[in-house]
């Protein structure tokens, strides 16, 4: 079993990585830029936090088997049977679970300034961190960190970016969101044609693979080539004429 392990960021993806961490480390460290809301309450920085969510069967499976009975603590609270619920609601059970660990602890209003590496700056050896009201700066050594505090930032940032395609919609259109709305227009064509970029495009449609997966040079350059030379269609067979 490991010493220390830190988790950055208390997201629903950074708990869950502390509760699984906790099997395998004597302490687990979670680090989380706001304050913790109370059970029901809106979390700042959760996009779409205000929405309903609805977890899928594997979703649901997983949350049951670390911790035990949690499908019932939802509804007993107000969710549906399916696990209807609002992210809030959902969250803070997941939260309040994991903060009850005996091994885990939690450090709220604090920022992660950077990681620290050993000599050869071949292995990550912890985090420096500083809390927001007094500044103070700390270093916490680690034998694992796990950066949970950006996983969303890719599929937000697409979906965000999709959004400026309408004219409605206030906000700065910048040149990557241009980009990245006329390659997603694209895809889809490509991936009718090309089996390589129909296999990357739905191992990120069925959440096999992240969404910037989709921006490697290689699926990349299929889908500029596809579009750019779009396979010629089929000619038609001739027709044989009755005598």
């Amino acid at each position: 079993m490991g010493k220390h392990a830190v988790v950055i960021g208390a997201s629903m993806g950074g708990l869950l990585a502390a509760r699984a961490l906790a099997d395998h480390y004597e302490r687990v460290t979670v680090l989380e830029r706001d304050t913790f809301p109370a059970m029901g309450e809106h979390r700042k920085g959760v996009p779409q936090g205000r929405h309903a969510h609805s977890l899928l069967s594997i979703g649901r499976e997983v949350l049951e088997e670390l911790f035990p009975g949690f499908s019932q603590e939802v509804v007993a609270q107000g969710g549906v049977k399916s696990l209807y619920a609002s992210r809030p609601l959902l969250e803070g059970h997941v939260r309040q679970r994991v903060l009850a660990l005996p091994n885990l602890r939690a450090i709220e209003r604090c920022d992660v300034l950077g990681l620290t590496t050993d000599g050869q700056k071949e292995r990550v050896t912890g985090v420096r961190l500083a809390q927001r009201e007094s500044g103070v700066e700390q270093l916490l050594g680690a034998e694992l960190v796990v950066d949970a505090s950006a996983l969303i930032d890719s599929p937000w940032s697409i979906v965000v970016g999709r959004d400026l395609r309408l004219k409605e919609v206030e906000g700065k259109r910048s040149a990557t969101s241009h980009f990245v709305n006329w390659y997603l227009g694209k895809l889809p064509r490509a991936a009718r044609h090309d089996p390589a970029v129909a296999m990357a495009f739905g191992k990120v449609v069925n959440f096999r693979d992240r969404p910037k997966s989709l921006l490697h040079p290689r699926v990349l350059w299929r889908v500029l080539q596809g579009n750019l030379f779009p396979p010629r269609a089929a000619a038609a067979e001739p027709r044989l004429q009755k005598a």
